[in-house]
């Protein structure tokens, strides 16, 4: 999905962005608390921590560039006094529709999820997957199932031991 703009008789496109933009908006938005709520609410952040023209400038890509090519600074410094706030509050709106559609933030959780589930089983030997989530027992109280570090006295627990 692309987005059109003109800007001071500039002309910029939004699309997906890359790997190398989603670094650069990482670091302009480092240590911003930006809330989860509608466009209004993340376009008053930036604008307040004086980043909105920088987050832009990051996002917009001049018609004919490469998002490599591009002098973020210069962007940023001409939509500091080029841009409207409608024109900018557009840009932040564009921005959801390309890059965080529920299909690919429910992708990204997944592939975040298989790839901390491989580093856990890397970290500690193990080829299967362990639950991240503890059985919760009385204080006092033996598990009766499930893996145990213990001899467990239930000969009806049909859980694997480690030997």
């Amino acid at each position: 999905m692309r987005k059109q703009y003109e800007i001071n008789a500039v002309k910029y496109e939004q699309r997906p962005l890359v790997l190398g933009q989603w670094r650069q908006l990482l670091a302009v938005i480092e240590g911003l608390e930006i809330p989860a709520g509608d466009v209004q609410q993340v376009l008053a952040a930036l604008a307040a921590s004086q980043r909105l023209e920088q987050a832009a400038a990051v996002v917009l890509i001049p018609t004919g560039q490469q998002p490599r090519e591009k002098d973020n600074a210069a962007i940023a410094a001409e939509l500091e006094w080029s841009a409207t706030v409608e024109d900018l509050a557009q840009v932040v709106a564009d921005f959801f529709t390309c890059n965080l559609a529920p299909s690919n933030l429910e992708r990204l959780t997944g592939i975040i999820d298989q790839v901390t589930m491989q580093i856990r089983q890397a970290a500690t030997g193990s080829k299967r997957a362990a639950s991240t989530f503890a059985v919760e027992t009385s204080p006092g109280v033996m598990p009766s199932c499930g893996e145990s570090l213990l001899p467990l006295p239930d000969p009806g627990c049909d859980t694997e031991r480690g030997s």
